[in-house]
């Protein structure tokens, strides 16, 4: 039989990955584990979705740095963009007098 506890340090493992981990969760239900059995608490990054246990918002510092570069990627972006739209918008008010 598989043990439940066995399975709550999957969720914090570096090569485990959410699906998997409900998975073998599942299997250890079904394997007659009882259902008194809860999944630990628990959170979810927000760049790659791994569960991992704590309180951040990044299961490792690579999906931190990989979500800010994104980030500051696109303020650039949004910049760019209001940016073309004043000079088209001026260049329209202009040659219309």
């Amino acid at each position: 039989m598989v043990d439940f506890n066995d399975n709550l340090s999957k969720l914090s493992g570096p090569s485990s990955t959410c699906p998997a981990v409900l998975q073998t969760l599942l299997l250890t239900l079904d394997h007659g584990a009882g259902m008194s059995d809860k999944i630990p608490q628990h959170s979810h990054c927000s760049k790659c979705g791994k569960a991992f246990i704590g309180e951040d918002r990044f299961c490792s510092e690579e999906c931190r740095t990989v979500s800010n570069d994104t980030l500051k990627k696109r303020k650039r972006q949004l910049i760019m963009l209001y940016a073309i739209t004043l000079v088209v918008l001026m260049v329209a008010l202009l040659f219309m007098r």
